[in-house]
């Protein structure tokens, strides 16, 4: 009798599984017809296997890219590798944080993109024009009036992609926005959002789900919450002055640095915004029937009775720090922080214990711009966690019997302190933290032992002028370990400490330089920038920046004469010992020191 030829395969399938362990997930089933081709099938716990496998490789190159372990590939201008192990300081200060010339041709083509069509999109919103366009949604500026008090206020819409309407990014950025209404230093969400989708939801009561007929690309082009109906979005305060990232490029192209006072004043910001998230003013000033969360206040720390909340936002960088118009801070602007879609609550671990997996934990690996991971995300003793593969152990990431790790999945508030000291990195060295990362060793000299900090590069001659203090506590922000970060109290008490100390620019210097500088984003003689981009933004990340890199690879070869030599290639390197980076300070240096890290 003629054996089936599926029943002819079984053995070989056995003797595939038994070599070949990994290839286990692919089980070979009956073909549909005698001859056909076999069928592929996997269980559940193979598909959650394959796709831990699949994060894991994923992030790990990620992570070697930052830190040097892996070479970049051809056509960058760093190599990425260090040289038997081998770094200096100065290394990461040797990238101009701008272009030579100014430019705002990504805000262009967003506007072509995504400004054209009928202005009016419905519930009394005007767009007036394009902010900017991401990956994941759409800013605009927009006039809307409230059909409460009927006035006319000027807002930020932001409308999420079509593609990702099965998303909660939107959702979680408004669930965030909400939770932190009322803090002075961080973008205000508008009650103008609620009130438009409650007169949406009225509108089509009783209506079957929304059926787009176009394509996402095409939905997006004339978006209109009014028609689609199931498109998410959010109104939030319109900051006049853009975002620090165009204010830093700016300082990079004029080559003049930030004066001390206004570099202590732009932390004194970014360090009141992590208050806000750290100690939410709706929940601090609940009892206080005189509190208005429509009207933001100052954040502070509650003396008793509260508790840091351990929020991370992952994706603070320049590009989300908003500059504003204040009047208790004068001509000097205010500095609001944004952006709230990839934050996290991990106080929740207790209430939704489901969200806060292995599997989870991995993947906020991945949240936030690669220059600006923490050492949380990167840390190498990640690529020692293969137990992840099968998910046979527990959660370490969320063990309370000690068994946590230190650095590794170690994620909080201190991974916002992490952030803030690299913006302010940016501001000091006016350079682009780009890769390889490398901590080197820092003497604390009120400790048993110093630290690993990534902000060794200011301990460079060239930034003598900037002030000692400054210099030393943002290198213990960008520690490597979270517990040598300085909490949020002893952030606040040295800054106010250092505001009212001798040495600085006085407030008028102060004043005059801010109505001056931050008068226009470009610089005298500025000359606008064909459309080129650094090497990590050339890419593009989806069908909106085509048209972007297209125009970068049309001319990218016409400055060549503006390409400086790397500096690096002339810097010695040394060995990367933990007591040979160590560099030496002088009694001054020490005072300071002892001053800035007396927590």
């Amino acid at each position: 009798m003629e054996q089936h030829p599926a029943d002819q395969q079984q053995p070989i399938q056995q003797q595939l599984m038994q070599q070949q362990p990994v290839q286990q997930r692919i089980i070979l089933q009956r073909p549909l017809q005698p001859g056909g081709p076999p069928r592929y099938h996997e269980t559940e716990e193979q598909k959650a296997r394959r796709r831990r496998v699949y994060i894991m490789r994923g992030i790990k190159e990620r992570a070697g890219l930052l830190r040097g372990d892996i070479p970049r590939p051809d056509g960058h201008p760093s190599t990425g590798v260090l040289p038997s192990r081998s770094y200096h300081p100065e290394e990461q200060i040797s990238n101009r944080y701008a272009r030579t010339r100014w430019n705002d041709f990504g805000t262009q083509i967003a506007q072509k993109r995504y400004g054209g069509g009928n202005a009016n999109k419905g519930y009394n919103i005007t767009l007036e024009s394009i902010i900017a366009a991401g990956g994941f949604g759409i800013a605009a500026l927009v006039r809307h009036r409230s059909t409460r008090d009927w006035v006319r206020k000027l807002c930020v819409m932001k409308v999420e992609r079509s593609k990702f309407r099965n998303k909660t990014y939107m959702d979680q950025e408004e669930m965030a926005l909400k939770r932190f209404q009322g803090a002075k230093h961080i973008v205000q969400y508008l009650d103008r959002t609620q009130e438009i989708k409650d007169q949406r939801d009225a509108e089509n009561a009783g209506k079957g789900p929304y059926i787009p007929r176009k394509t996402d690309e095409e939905l997006d082009q004339s978006w209109d919450i009014k028609q689609q109906r199931d498109r998410r979005f959010i109104i939030v305060e319109y900051a006049e002055g853009g975002n620090l990232d165009q204010w830093l490029a700016k300082s990079s192209r004029s080559g003049k640095p930030w004066p001390n006072k206004a570099l202590w004043l732009l932390f004194k910001c970014l360090v009141k915004g992590l208050i806000g998230m750290g100690y939410p003013p709706k929940k601090i000033h609940a009892d206080d029937s005189n509190f208005d969360p429509n009207h933001p206040v100052d954040e502070t720390i509650p003396k008793e009775g509260f508790a840091v909340e351990n929020t991370a936002h992952f994706d603070l960088d320049p590009l989300n720090i908003l500059v504003a118009k204040d009047e208790e801070h004068g001509d000097m602007p205010i500095f609001k922080i944004a952006d709230f879609g990839n934050t996290v609550f991990f106080d929740e671990q207790e209430k939704t214990p489901e969200k806060f997996t292995k599997e989870a934990f991995w993947r906020y690996r991945y949240r936030g711009k690669t220059h600006t991971l923490a050492p949380e995300q990167f840390d190498s003793s990640w690529d020692s966690m293969l137990d992840f593969i099968d998910d046979i152990s527990p959660n370490q990431f969320v063990a309370k019997d000690g068994s946590k790790p230190s650095v590794a999945g170690n994620y909080g508030m201190h991974t916002n302190v992490y952030q803030i000291g690299l913006i302010m990195w940016c501001a000091i060295t006016r350079s682009w933290f780009d890769s390889p990362v490398v901590a080197a060793w820092y003497p604390d000299y009120n400790r048993a032992s110093g630290f690993r900090t990534y902000g060794a590069s200011l301990q460079s001659k060239r930034f003598t002028k900037v002030d000692e203090a400054l210099k030393i506590i943002i290198q213990r922000c960008m520690a490597h370990n979270p517990a040598d970060r300085p909490p949020l109290d002893a952030l606040e008490k040295i800054i106010d400490s250092r505001l009212k100390l001798n040495g600085l620019e006085s407030d008028e210097e102060v004043s005059n330089w801010a109505k001056e500088f931050f008068d226009s984003p470009r610089c005298p003689g500025d000359e606008v920038d064909p459309p080129t981009r650094r090497w990590k933004r050339t890419r593009p990340h989806d069908e909106d920046d085509e048209e972007y890199w297209r125009a970068s690879q049309r001319l990218k070869f016409e400055h060549e004469d503006d390409v400086q030599p790397d500096p690096r290639l002339h810097i010695p390197r040394v060995p990367l010992d933990s007591r040979a980076e160590t560099v030496p300070l002088n009694s001054r240096d020490r005072r300071l020191l002892a001053d800035a890290t007396s927590y």
